[in-house]
């Protein structure tokens, strides 16, 4: 009883200081459709939502997979590693958790993105595989989601997903150019995913590039020079798909992880966004960029209510029993509304097949 006491003074004091405890989705008041672009999904939609009526389309090109420019960062990657990993599963029974080396790797399980697992990379099985990689349940199925591109206030644009995504479920991979960093403009390296950090000593030699030089100089616009860590990264700014939309917050609701697959050269990776939350349709998308994108969460402009101010700081002084009753009743709430949107889509759809 004094526990239950405790718990709802919680709840009491979260709404007393503005905490929304439904959880409820990203609902603008405007919403100008500005265009449409195609994208993996099929047809990408963009919005204005701050009723200025001079904002447009952003201008990039749309690519479904990752392109190559060769650089000076071509000698690194000729000497990189090859990802190795290959099963020996019975093709007639097919991979299984319990007996696929891959698998065994990987952080997927049931097509879903499971953290507790320990592992830090999807590894799908691949050509090499008695498998060869079909209709194989180590590989990642990404539905056709669709989402919408919004802007924001300050902001400027985000991800929004229109409809509901599970806990761990892939939603679409992070595509763009892959370069290194000798090749990568200042300007643009915000814009940037590090796929292979070769100054990152604890995973030198899984790159295989020892006995190469780790870091660069490179020469800003006004003739001063900098140093930077030889990396390479996946360009989103001028080709990309909706994934260079997504923002960034301490309070994120999303990740990217690694995914590679037999034959695949270790610093060119494949990035795949999956849910770390459900996810109910209108809600935007966030990932926490990490500390050394450089900003703080007293400066950052998400639309996460627990990321900011007061209600963080309040958040801070709970212990975790406090702040997990509190999450558990937010995430109840919002599971109660994707349930009964899914029944209302699956009354409707039974209304048009009849």
């Amino acid at each position: 009883k004094l526990k239950t006491d405790v718990m709802e003074r919680v709840m009491v004091e979260a709404k007393s200081i503005g905490i929304d405890m439904n959880g409820l989705p990203f609902a603008p008041t405007s919403y100008r459709p500005l265009g449409e672009k195609k994208d993996n999904s099929g047809v990408l939609k963009f919005y204005d939502t701050t009723g200025d009526k001079k904002i447009k389309m952003p201008e990039y090109e749309f690519v479904d997979e990752c392109k190559i420019i060769s650089d000076e960062g071509d000698e690194y990657r000729n000497r990189a590693n090859i990802c190795k990993y290959r099963c020996d599963c019975d093709p007639t029974i097919g991979c299984k958790l319990e007996s696929c080396a891959c698998m065994q790797a990987s952080a997927l399980a049931n097509n879903r993105v499971d953290m507790s697992r320990g592992k830090d990379m999807i590894l799908e099985c691949c050509e090499d595989c008695s498998c060869k990689g079909r209709n194989c349940s180590s590989v990642a199925i990404i539905r056709k989601i669709q989402f919408h591109v919004v802007n924001v206030s300050e902001m400027n644009f985000a991800l929004r997903v229109m409809e509901n995504v599970q806990r761990g479920e892939p939603m679409l991979m992070f595509t763009g150019v892959r370069q290194s960093t000798f090749s990568l403009p200042y300007d643009e390296q915000s814009w940037s995913f590090t796929t292979a950090d070769l100054n990152d000593k604890e995973h030198r030699a899984f790159f295989g590039v020892n006995g190469l030089k780790t870091t660069t100089v490179r020469t800003h616009d006004d003739g001063s020079d900098y140093e930077i860590a030889v990396a390479f990264v996946i360009n989103p700014l001028k080709k990309g798909n909706a994934a260079r939309f997504i923002c960034h917050s301490t309070a994120a609701n999303a990740h990217w992880i690694p995914l590679y697959r037999g034959g695949m050269n270790t610093v060119d990776h494949e990035l795949l966004v999956y849910a770390m939350e459900p996810l109910e349709a209108g809600d935007l998308i966030y990932i926490d960029y990490g500390e050394g994108y450089g900003i703080k969460s007293e400066n950052c402009k998400c639309t996460q209510q627990l990321c900011h101010g007061e209600k963080r700081m309040w958040l801070a002084r709970r212990n975790f029993q406090q702040v997990k009753a509190m999450l558990v009743h937010i995430e109840k709430a919002k599971r109660r509304r994707m349930i009964e949107r899914e029944k209302d889509e699956e009354e409707n759809a039974k209304r048009i097949d009849n």
